[in-house]
């Protein structure tokens, strides 16, 4: 798979997982929702400053893990958010 071919396939993963999480934001309450879209902030603003960096020094290795690491953290919130607002019947695995 090519770079442009993985990175329209994030993209696409990522929009799923954005859309799966706002779907759910509203079934935590006020003062949760406040803090996950506080912390989802502060994930997004990583990764932006290393995507910034990695256009300054492309060939960055060490950049390069952050930023997918960081891409990781996105993609382990969001799915974090869906499981916790699952119905507790769908958790329950027989």
């Amino acid at each position: 798979i090519d770079t442009v071919q993985a990175s329209a396939k994030v993209i696409a993963v990522r929009s799923a997982q954005a859309d799966a999480y706002r779907a759910r934001l509203p079934l935590l309450d006020p003062a949760t929702r406040v803090r996950v879209e506080r912390d989802l902030t502060v994930i997004r603003q990583a990764e932006s400053d290393l995507a910034e960096a990695l256009k300054a020094t492309p060939d960055n290795a060490a950049l390069a893990r952050l930023y997918e690491s960081t891409l990781r953290q996105e993609f382990d919130f969001y799915d974090t958010i869906v499981r916790a607002t699952e119905p507790a019947i769908s958790r329950i695995t027989i």
